[in-house]
């Protein structure tokens, strides 16, 4: 018997499932059939599994981020994510970007975690851990272009080998203009670094041509970026943003939403 019939028989009012992660990343489709509500912040997953009634809801945001809109800017593009063997498109756009920005003069915050710093192709480690990343470097070939292309960005800059602190994130993208979003490949979910930066009157600079579907979206507040030829439009940039109502994301309001669907309260 699965854990989650265990889990069912023991707590019969086990109802709600949400995922953030595309299935065409991490396949968790099975968990489905365990519950009676599920929704997914990945449209075209809905569309694929409508038959299992699994509804569309994107992600939210915090009550500060509403709250942490400043004036006085220091970026006019940050980005600050991670970088590893399914995310290897990232350092492309990244290296396209940065060669535009030095050349406009666009005042710029780009900071990448890549775990794989910590690894024996780099750092001193044991012997079993050697042996091991050799091992997954002669089998996997995406783990092995991580490697390489790592080796080869290294010393442009922006790649560390350790990520920031909530407390400093949160401070640098308060301080942007515009915030970079580099969608993985596999996702067609709105991510949750967006929601928060149109919460926080930033505006977006987004790979996710998906985004064109959401309430919220206005042209003078998200610019698509073309992934094979990433191109920065510095009127987009320069144009204020433009106030929208993302109020029905807000944590309480998207609890509340979903509450009332699946009846804990009306």
């Amino acid at each position: 018997m699965h854990y989650l019939n265990i889990l069912k028989i023991q707590i019969p009012k086990l109802k709600l499932y949400y995922t953030w992660d595309s299935f065409s990343a991490w396949d968790f489709s099975f968990l489905l059939d365990y519950f009676d509500y599920k929704y997914s912040f990945d449209r075209e997953d809905c569309k694929k599994f409508a038959a299992k009634n699994l509804i569309y809801f994107p992600l939210f945001f915090d009550f500060n981020d509403e709250q942490n809109i400043q004036k006085n800017l220091l970026y006019d593009i940050t980005h600050i994510g991670t970088i590893n063997k399914y995310y290897n498109t990232r350092l492309k756009i990244l290296n396209a970007i940065i060669r535009q920005t030095k050349a406009l003069g666009i005042r710029t915050y780009i900071r990448v975690f890549a775990n794989v710093l910590n690894s024996s192709f780099f750092k001193r480690k044991k012997i079993i851990s050697y042996f091991y990343e050799r091992i997954l470097y002669l089998f996997d070939t995406k783990f092995r272009k991580h490697i390489n292309l790592v080796r080869k960005n290294i010393d442009k800059g922006f790649m560390f080998s350790s990520s920031l602190n909530q407390k400093l994130f949160n401070q640098i993208e308060n301080q942007s203009k515009c915030i970079l979003d580099i969608n993985v490949d596999v996702n067609t979910g709105i991510s949750n670094r967006v929601i928060r930066a149109i919460a926080m009157g930033k505006k977006v600079i987004t790979t996710n041509t998906h985004i064109i579907n959401e309430d919220f979206y206005d042209p003078d507040n998200i610019y698509i970026l073309d992934k094979d030829n990433p191109v920065i439009d510095m009127d987009f940039v320069n144009k204020p943003f433009k106030k929208v109502d993302i109020y029905y994301l807000r944590v309480d309001k998207w609890i509340s939403k979903i509450f009332k669907d699946i009846h804990i309260y009306d």
